[in-house]
């Protein structure tokens, strides 16, 4: 519901470790898959991520690897997949971070010219460690390039995080 989600996310923010609270959050993460994708439920797991129990962060990251890549093309589970790479442990954004890099360059690719999908990506390349760079190995090949400049979303990565090598266009411009 549009304003039952804001209820349930300042429960987390405010009184999160209250173990009515946390029983009530626990038994909403029972439904974690279907959250994920739900236009309102997503702000509740985003919540939860951010405000809740070690053991209920376990769960939705548990959740996510499930199905990581269709949560990633998914318009309301990629905010979660966003905040769960940026805010999530070290040992998660690892294990995410992976489960994503391991899908191949041509679906990473395909995932970061749509627009959620590239909202994924930007918060890959805005991790610590070796990921970033594996990204832009990933993305730096032809095919992947070619892919990229056919949406504004995968061009915008391009010219926001210099993937690849500059174009002809840009370099007779200076």
């Amino acid at each position: 519901h549009e304003y039952g989600c804001r209820i349930y996310c300042r429960l987390l923010e405010h009184m999160a470790s209250d173990p009515a609270v946390a029983k009530l959050i626990d038994d909403v993460l029972w439904e974690t898959e279907e959250l994920l994708r739900h236009t309102f439920g997503h702000h509740v797991v985003e919540c939860a991520l951010e405000h809740g129990l070690p053991r209920q962060r376990e769960q939705i990251i548990a959740a996510l690897r499930k199905n990581l890549l269709r949560c990633a093309w998914n318009r309301n589970a990629a905010y979660v997949v966003e905040k769960a790479l940026l805010y999530g442990n070290v040992e998660d954004q690892t294990a995410l971070a992976a489960d994503l890099l391991s899908c191949g360059t041509s679906e990473l690719a395909q995932l970061a010219r749509s627009q959620f999908g590239s909202m994924v990506v930007r918060a890959l390349l805005r991790l610590p460690g070796q990921i970033p760079q594996r990204v832009h190995e990933q993305l730096s090949g032809t095919s992947a390039q070619t892919q990229l400049k056919t949406t504004k979303h995968g061009r915008r990565l391009l010219e926001d995080h210099g993937l690849g090598a500059p174009s002809l266009d840009a370099d007779s411009r200076r």
